[in-house]
């Protein structure tokens, strides 16, 4: 039987559960986001600069995304929607580095120790 094009090769065990390159990546990924936010965010002013008109295109789009989805205050819902669309893109766009194994984020969704 051929092997599944899903299949990792399994770098390490972390107890029972073992942990894949798409898992490492993942981790590197949410890794520099959370870098990437706080050197955003850490100096946001009441007249923005372009770094911070930028971060508020982002979340201003977002928002309007959720809601045309909806049809609702998206407020409640940005940090945890906005959140993962920004994930998804990041592990999306992750793809096009080299050495970064070429897995959409969705399929990092099942379970590893299978």
């Amino acid at each position: 039987m051929a092997p599944s094009p899903l299949a990792s090769t399994i770098l390490f065990h972390l107890g029972p559960v073992a942990i894949t390159r798409p898992v490492v990546t993942t981790w590197a990924i949410l890794a520099v986001l959370i870098l990437v936010s706080w050197l955003v965010t850490r100096r946001l002013k009441l007249h923005p600069d372009r770094r911070q008109t930028v971060l508020e295109l982002i979340v201003t789009g977002i928002m309007a995304q959720i809601d045309q989805v909806i049809r609702k205050n998206p407020r409640p819902f940005l940090p945890l929607l906005g959140t993962l669309f920004i994930f998804l893109v990041a592990a999306n766009l992750s793809g096009v580095l080299p050495g970064v194994e070429r897995q959409p984020a969705s399929s990092r969704l099942r379970r590893p120790w299978r």
